[in-house]
């Protein structure tokens, strides 16, 4: 296969991922706000605090690609619905710290099991000889990240010695 064929169907892959992950966003924000929408901004945010814990709100700016203004509003927002908390940097009284609430982690819980029922919903469409196929390539995918967990472990453990 060549260079270019390769790389078209990464793109398709990575195409489909993100549709598959922005669908799930926005039935997440329909299915378990109840009365107040979540916006998929809000989303990101939550899963971007339930993956790194408690962040200044420059940080969680440049791990989503925006900037700090963009994302105050949306925290703004997240704390009205008690869904985050804004604390004091211990070191630096200048620099607010913004973390997942409790209600914030029940949002998080609630959306996880939307996003399953939601590939479920999916997957159940598929034919056998389908669903085989999609279990095959997540079977070689789960293959290849962990061979990368193990490639990455054993570059820092090289590294420190």
């Amino acid at each position: 296969m060549r260079d270019r064929q390769r790389q078209e169907l990464v793109h398709r892959v990575l195409s489909v991922q993100e549709a598959m992950r922005e669908d799930a966003f926005a039935h997440i924000g329909t299915r378990l706000s109840g009365a107040e929408a979540t916006t998929l901004a809000q989303t990101r945010v939550l899963f971007q605090l339930r993956a790194a814990g408690p962040l200044s709100v420059s940080e969680l700016a440049e791990r989503l690609g925006i900037s700090p203004p963009a994302v105050s509003p949306v925290v703004d927002q997240l704390v009205r619905r008690r869904l985050l908390s804004r604390t004091e940097h211990s070191d630096d009284r200048r620099i607010t710290m913004v973390d997942l609430t409790d209600g914030g982690r029940a949002f998080i819980e609630g959306a996880l099991l939307v996003r399953n029922q939601r590939l479920v919903e999916a997957l159940q469409r598929l034919s056998d000889d389908e669903l085989e196929t999609v279990a095959a390539a997540f079977d070689i995918l789960s293959r290849m990240t962990n061979e990368l967990r193990r490639d990455e472990r054993a570059s820092a453990r090289a590294s420190t010695t």
